[in-house]
């Protein structure tokens, strides 16, 4: 049987099942259906639950403005991310001393990562899920260390991948069926959070409320997508099965794709961010900026509909992800400029004028010959493409090499900086 007729076979048997509940229900409630794991043998696992949390709503736009100070992005931004740990470290130190010799003008560092793991105190009832809080990195003595050194501040928050809660709680995961937990791959155990999920959106906005009221001067999203490795085509999601009731009723419905959810989600972070004066990013996969279906379907990430909400986009350009032969090249992954620069302006051609696009490039050696030309390729086609600059991503922090590299380029060649 093929994937589509079985997909086709899947949704039968939900709407038949749908409709024995529908029968029971008199009203709908569009906005807060979730899945609840705690039967599994009859189609009442499939229930609708009011969001009952008595916190205001940091989406609306009611709410007063707490806006505070915070430093003008700079014109090119040349960037590097730091994990949690690096900023603990005593070596946070000694990397900031390098990347300002370097000419680094941002850093990006964790305030929550795809494991999970939260580095501020959620000291309120806000927070109803189980996040898992590891240390207090003191976001605004973070943000003033990095103004002191000239550095604009960025938290990053990784949103929808997180084995911590995904593992503590299955009814916030994507349903195989109804009732049934679905599972990325069994090595990796559960990693992903349904992104329609009500729950997980709330405690994300109030997170990022938490985050933009402590002084940073931008917030990232990272993983701000659906799941798209492993046995994604068997993910169904809370958005699909509330549709599909919906449908039951009214065969004029239109359902849902998961870019609708993104583009949501995007804007009430961004209504989020505005009451502080924050601004909001987002990560996207490198083959997104090239926009095909298939990819956009996957990920629910349309960047004519993201942007539109963003200050800032960031395709993660690594050479090294790109299968051999991508785009007729034979040796992909040591040909860093083409990608660079490709993936940039197919990123500035289908983004909102008003959003900068400041692309992610690769600053580790992992399956590449990364050398000084290696980094002098990426910033070259940065530059010729017409980003608005460039940020380094090394996930260990391993960067004074390639420090090192860039004051030299700096010398050498002012005019790639200027």
């Amino acid at each position: 049987m093929t994937s589509t007729a079985f997909n086709s076979n899947r949704l039968l048997i939900y709407i038949a099942l749908l409709l024995l509940l529908v029968s029971c229900q008199k009203e709908p409630q569009r906005q807060n259906t979730v899945v609840d794991s705690t039967s599994v043998d009859t189609v009442a696992t499939i229930v609708t639950k009011p969001v009952v949390i008595d916190v205001p709503d940091v989406t609306s736009n009611s709410l007063p403005a707490k806006k505070h100070r915070t430093w003008s992005d700079p014109e090119f931004v040349e960037g590097i991310y730091l994990n949690a740990y690096t900023v603990f470290n005593s070596r946070f130190d000694t990397v900031l001393a390098a990347a300002e010799e370097a000419g680094i003008n941002a850093v990006v560092f964790d305030v929550k990562n795809m494991e999970g793991k939260v580095f501020t105190p959620l000291k309120d009832d806000r927070f109803f899920l189980p996040y898992k809080f590891v240390a207090d990195i003191e976001i605004a003595s973070v943000t003033k260390k990095l103004h002191d050194h000239g550095m604009y501040a960025i938290a990053r928050v990784v949103m929808f991948h997180d084995q911590r809660l995904a593992s503590a709680d299955s009814t916030l995961r994507p349903q195989r069926e109804p009732g049934v937990p679905w599972t990325e791959n069994d090595r990796n155990g559960p990693s992903w959070l349904d992104s329609s999920n009500p729950y997980v959106q709330r405690s994300l906005f109030n997170f990022i409320d938490l985050v933009a009221s402590q002084g940073v001067d931008e917030i990232q999203m990272d993983y701000i997508r659906f799941p798209t490795q492993g046995r994604a085509d068997s993910a169904l999601f809370a958005f699909q099965i509330e549709d599909l009731e919906l449908q039951a009723q009214d065969s004029t419905y239109v359902l849902r794709e998961k870019e609708d959810i993104i583009e949501e989600v995007v804007e009430n972070c961004r209504k989020v961010c505005d009451r502080h004066g924050v601004k909001l990013t987002a990560d996207v996969f490198a083959i997104v900026a090239w926009q095909g279906s298939k990819d956009i379907a996957n990920t629910g990430q349309r960047l004519t509909r993201m942007t539109k909400h963003l200050h800032k986009i960031h395709p993660m350009l690594y050479s090294s992800h790109f299968y051999t032969g991508f785009n007729f090249r034979r040796n992909v992954e040591n040909e860093p400029f083409q990608i660079v620069f490709q993936g940039t302006v197919k990123a500035l051609k289908h983004s909102d004028k008003h959003c900068r696009v400041v692309p992610y490039i690769q600053a580790n050696a992992w399956k590449v010959n990364y050398t000084p030309e290696y980094v002098r390729a990426q910033i070259a086609a940065v530059r010729e493409a017409g980003a608005d600059g460039y940020m380094l991503w090394h996930a260990s922090n391993h960067y004074y090499q390639t420090l090192q590299w860039i004051q030299d380029f700096r010398k050498e060649q002012p005019q790639m900086f200027q």
